[in-house]
């Protein structure tokens, strides 16, 4: 961790992009790997995760130490990391749950038909049948796929809340706009109800006008 926080900011963006770019090709070979070769690869890769979160703590505390101008531009560099690192994680969690179930399915495979193997067939209670060992996986796969549902439906709250932080965001530069204009917004409000008041008064007189030539008319007429 000292050697980490004797880097400066550039050296240490650049190794978490790097490990980044590891974790990637980590997940590539994982998923097209034997199944034990995935389990020592996904092992590997949750320290990789372990590395990045700790670069990403360490730069954290460097950008609070960078000078105004830079600062903005440190922050977003240093999310823009964060978001590929939460990407990754996500992936390889799904990845490591899936793994995980393919591992249980194959030891209840290896438990069933041992215990098929060497069970009494005199024994009250038959032995599972094929039928029931492909159930009981395919149980495992329900609950997997309710699993899978439920992470995407907590990323979709987490999207939703930070789009609501955005909005509100933009609400409050708003208003710091319309505040800073306030004295230009009476204006235009006081220009606009003269205005109003103008084209009362024109309509007013062109009614007035109206109607006295109407009954000037009718006086006319009679006579």
């Amino acid at each position: 961790d000292l050697f980490k926080m004797s880097l400066g900011l550039d050296d240490q963006a650049r190794n978490a992009r790097k490990i980044c770019m590891e974790i990637e090709q980590n997940l590539q070979r994982a998923s097209t790997s034997p199944q034990e070769d995935s389990t020592a690869i996904m092992d590997e890769t949750k320290s990789k995760f372990e590395t990045v979160r700790s670069l990403l703590a360490n730069m954290d505390q460097l950008v609070l130490q960078e000078g105004a101008a830079k600062r903005d531009i440190w922050k977003q560099k240093v999310k823009n990391i964060n978001d590929e690192y939460q990407s990754l994680y996500k992936s390889w969690e799904k990845d490591a749950r899936r793994l995980g179930i393919r591992v249980q399915e194959e030891e209840n495979r290896r438990a069933l038909f041992s215990r098929n193997g060497s069970s009494d067939h005199s024994a009250a209670g038959a032995a599972p049948s094929a039928e029931d060992i492909e159930a009981h996986v395919s149980i495992k796969r329900s609950t997997a796929a309710v699993d899978e549902l439920e992470a995407r439906g907590s990323h979709l709250l987490k999207s939703l809340a930070g789009q609501r932080d955005q909005l509100k965001g933009a609400h409050k530069k708003m208003l710091d706009v319309m505040n800073t204009l306030g004295l230009s917004n009476s204006l235009i409000r006081m220009a606009e109800k003269r205005q109003t008041m103008d084209l009362i008064i024109m309509f007013a007189g062109m009614l007035f006008t109206v109607v006295v030539l109407y009954f000037s008319w009718i006086y006319l007429r009679r006579r």
